[in-house]
């Protein structure tokens, strides 16, 4: 079997409002099929696993629906909302100094 030659993914460059530049990674089309083949097989494994009140990132939720969850959360009588954004959660992160605890 031939070995197929690995193709890096073409580079543009995107200007920035200070005048510099970024760079923008544009995959090939052998890349993005194997990528939504591999989303498709282990999307709906971890949606499962998904509490039902969670939004972030997930298909057909968006954050206008996480707002009106809110709102009829707020008009059933509740009073409090937390919103909890957990950066570098995992305990093998050496960069841990910004870690707090909330009880």
């Amino acid at each position: 079997m031939m070995q197929e030659e690995h193709q890096r993914p073409r580079m543009v460059m995107i200007p920035k409002e200070d005048g510099s530049e970024r760079p923008l990674g544009i995959p090939r089309i052998r890349d993005r099929v194997a990528e939504m083949a591999v989303k498709l097989v282990i999307e709906s494994i971890f949606e499962a696993d998904f509490c039902d009140n969670s939004y972030g990132f997930r298909p057909g939720r968006s954050a206008h629906d996480a707002i009106d969850d809110v709102a009829h959360t707020l008009h059933q009588g509740y009073s409090e909302v937390i919103d909890a954004d957990i950066r570098h959660h995992s305990p093998c992160h050496a960069h841990d100094h910004g870690r707090r605890a909330y009880l």
